[in-house]
């Protein structure tokens, strides 16, 4: 559930600067208002879930499978996967939803998915009463960096080890998107990625 990551993200993050966080009668009150204006929707079918120019106007997290955030070229025919929140992560452009300026990013919410949600005012009217909340832009922050192919492509140079970090953090990622999804994200082609699997298909000891 939403409410039950945002406040695992806040305690193992260190980021709140209120005593009160901390008693429980406070974490039940807080936990008691989230309940109250979250919404869980499944997805039975690929939908577009923002468009590029749109703000979006919720928090999103990823209850199970996998949502991705891509761009497109000028002539809208190739498209580039900068992100891929799977399961357990807040969803979205940080500085889009807390800094209001338009995303260039098209999220894409993928078949089988099931997101919780919440709206950017009620975060914000909620965080008048609890001020921990404040800090969920940098948990999103931290959330995006781990999502992200770019963190994949600073660390590793070698396509391969890129596969090899996503399928250990993501077991389950190739049969939750595409082959030609995963390569985009990846920063290879379809091809390139085919490639690299058959060649250490046939490096394995029989």
């Amino acid at each position: 559930m939403l409410k039950k990551a945002l406040y695992e993200y806040l305690c193992a993050s260190n980021l709140n600067s209120s005593r009160d966080f901390n008693h429980k009668e406070y974490l039940d009150q807080l936990l008691v208002q989230l309940d109250k204006h979250i919404t869980t929707t499944p997805f039975n079918h690929r939908v577009l879930l923002y468009q590029p120019g749109i703000v979006p106007d919720c928090l999103h997290f990823v209850e199970s499978g996998v949502v991705r955030g891509y761009i497109t070229d000028d002539n809208h025919k190739k498209e580039k996967t900068n992100y891929l929140w799977f399961q357990n992560s807040l969803l979205g452009n940080a500085n889009s939803r807390f800094y209001e300026l338009d995303s260039n990013l098209v999220f894409e919410v993928m078949r089988g998915t099931i997101l919780c949600s919440i709206s950017v005012s009620d975060l914000n009217e909620l965080s008048q009463s609890f001020p921990c909340l404040n800090n969920v832009s940098r948990c999103l922050i931290e959330s995006n960096k781990n999502s992200s192919s770019a963190r994949l492509l600073n660390k590793f140079s070698n396509a391969w080890e890129r596969l090899e970090e996503l399928r250990r953090n993501t077991p389950e990622a190739e049969q939750l998107v595409s082959k030609g999804i995963i390569a985009s994200f990846l920063g290879i082609t379809p091809q390139h990625l085919s490639r690299i699997i058959r060649e250490h298909i046939k490096k394995k000891p029989h």
